[in-house]
């Protein structure tokens, strides 16, 4: 499952960035990045545990849509922020590769 271990250092990394925003970002920017950090790795994982490759594919498509926000969210320019995915790459790549065979 590396998807899920891509997403799981990508979240990781996401957090230790925003930990520095300031005070004023804790419910704004940074509580949107972290969920949809979160929302990706946690999408993963729950339809690596469905039972039918659909309901696989459906949640790994709401995992790519996290990513995208992530990905916005890491772009705005305010607070700008060291790109915390620089050693993991932003694409639909990692997550569409994880899909099952026959979906």
């Amino acid at each position: 499952m590396d998807a899920w271990a891509v997403a799981m250092d990508f979240a990781t990394d996401i957090y230790r960035s925003t930990t520095n925003f300031p005070r004023q970002e804790t419910f704004g920017l940074k509580l949107q990045l972290r969920r949809a950090a979160v929302s990706i790795v946690s999408n993963i994982a729950e339809g690596h545990g469905r039972i039918s490759n659909a309901d696989y594919a459906r949640f790994v498509l709401m995992a790519r849509g996290s990513l995208k926000e992530a990905e916005t969210q890491v772009m705005h320019p305010t607070p700008r922020i060291p790109h915390p995915a620089s050693r993991i790459p932003i694409s639909p790549s990692p997550i569409s590769t994880a899909r099952p065979a026959g979906t």
